[in-house]
């Protein structure tokens, strides 16, 4: 399984050698092993669970994205990441390690600190004129926009090819997931503050649900299986 990740993914590499390490199974094993034993049992909750996918199409969420990546600059971002590097400098804070490693561990992932690096590096070396911080800054801007996007895509994945096959296939049918069309913000209280809260009700009751394919042509495309979303 290790050699599956990049060479650069010392996280996930590790990960799956200490997993090896303890159980003396492959990675790759296990993980087969469990969808095995899924399509044959399905999925067992602990307890009976409702799960609310607040879902926008992207063409709708990007834009949005990109303005809350520009809110959070201007409501303190930079001082942030400012505050961090101090306390790296002062060594209060110990990076995880070195060159790409050094960005896939805690903290250190999250989105803002790594694609904003080279424009407080060249801050710190002092030697750019204003015109060319001020170039540095829009590129990195819009790498930390790029990466929140891509971010919501991979959540968009995983509960769709993996959530959702849970949710559908769990045993006595445990876990409902209802898709809530938030496409439209000026239509939110009707199209999802209100569903949820009528459905939590019900679910609190213990009445009879309706189908959760049936709230929206949006639920009725994202909670299909074979629908499934790729790279």
């Amino acid at each position: 399984m290790a050699n599956k990740w990049h060479p650069s993914d010392r996280r996930k590499i590790l990960r799956s050698l200490k997993i090896f390490h303890q159980t003396g199974k492959p990675q790759s094993e296990i993980i087969k092993s469990q969808k095995e034993l899924f399509s044959e049992n399905g999925m067992e909750s602990r307890y009976k669970a409702l799960v609310f996918w607040i879902y926008s199409d992207p063409q709708k969420l990007n834009p949005r994205l990109d303005a809350r990546v520009d809110q959070m600059i201007e409501t303190g971002l930079f001082d942030e990441i400012k505050d961090l590097r101090r306390r790296v400098v002062e060594g209060q804070v110990k990076m995880p390690g070195v060159e790409l490693e050094k960005y896939q561990r805690g903290l250190w992932q999250a989105i803002g600190y790594k694609e904003f690096d080279p424009y407080f590096a060249a801050l710190e070396e002092g030697n750019k004129g204003q015109d060319e911080l001020k170039k540095i800054k829009e590129e990195c801007t819009e790498q930390m926009k790029a990466a929140t996007r891509r971010y919501a895509k991979s959540q968009i994945k995983w509960i769709k090819n993996k959530l959702v096959p849970a949710s559908l296939y769990s045993k006595n049918k445990d876990v409902i997931i209802y898709c809530l069309d938030a496409g439209d913000l000026a239509s939110w209280d009707t199209n999802v503050k209100e569903k949820a809260v009528e459905l939590t009700k019900a679910f609190q009751l213990d009445q009879l649900l309706p189908d959760p394919k049936s709230l929206s042509e949006i639920a009725a495309t994202m909670l299909t299986p074979s629908n499934e979303i790729k790279e």
